[in-house]
């Protein structure tokens, strides 16, 4: 009666995953939700961002459905994914020293807005690593918040280069969250690249990013991560050969 029923939860979970591939194919087609070719670029994409894609179609159908039967769609615990891009230099924490930790207490800022950014964070939502001050700078992977905002160590620790004599243990002025790895992509996203499709997206043209370049944690919106995640997609599936393909050479030689 177990293996019946394991069977059949199994079977279940296969089918609702096989229904958001077409449906998401579906809005591609129907709406240009990510890009006019991008519904072909879906059958084609790399395992980790068609789980991305998975994960952010289904948690947002859930999310609606809880809002709707609450009737409270601005509830806290309904409320939708957030998103976010963290800036690291790689010299001092790249996303290998990320893969590699596993997790990471994401401290050291010590720009007003970006704490609140911080503290705005919830379990569970996502953010693009983004490698700064790197030639060239871009986004390289992606992390999950493992633990909402708490005072920030650094802050009242003498020899810490993030010292603020002003802060203390019991009225710290700066926070920290905790950041967990998801992937690395095989190719970053550079800056320019971004610059160059916000020159005809306006999605991405009034992302935080391209706006306030020194802020350290930036927000954005679903639209934009997807749009993003979107040209990741693209730009490895068309510079990473499949699996045994190999790439052709356009040069005479």
């Amino acid at each position: 009666m177990i293996s019946i029923t394991l069977l059949c939860s199994y079977m279940t979970m296969t089918m609702i995953k096989a229904a958001i591939s077409g449906t998401l194919m579906a809005l591609t087609l129907r709406h240009r939700l990510f890009h006019p070719c991008s519904a072909f670029q879906f059958a084609g994409a790399t395992a980790s961002i068609r789980d991305t894609w998975h994960q952010t179609f289904l948690l947002s159908f859930t999310n609606r459905c809880a809002a709707t039967s609450s009737g409270d769609g601005n509830d806290k615990a309904n409320s939708n994914m957030q998103y976010f891009l963290l800036k690291s230099e790689p010299s001092d924490y790249s996303i290998s020293d990320m893969k590699r930790d596993r997790t990471e207490e994401w401290d050291g800022v010590r720009n007003y807005q970006a704490r609140n950014h911080l503290r705005s964070m919830k379990v569970g939502d996502r953010a693009f690593f983004y490698h700064s001050k790197s030639s060239p700078p871009g986004i390289v992977g992606t992390v999950k918040i493992a633990r909402i905002a708490q005072a920030d160590p650094t802050a009242y620790d003498p020899d810490s280069k993030y010292y603020d004599p002003k802060s203390t243990k019991e009225n710290c002025r700066w926070d920290s969250v905790l950041v967990e790895y998801e992937q690395t992509f095989p190719t970053a996203l550079t800056l320019k690249e971004l610059k160059e499709k916000a020159s005809i997206d306006e999605d991405i043209a009034n992302w935080a990013l391209l706006k306030q370049s020194r802020l350290s944690v930036v927000p954005m919106t679903a639209a934009q991560w997807l749009k993003v995640m979107n040209m990741i997609e693209i730009k490895n599936d068309n510079e990473v050969p499949r699996k045994g393909e190999k790439r052709q050479r356009t040069d005479s030689s």
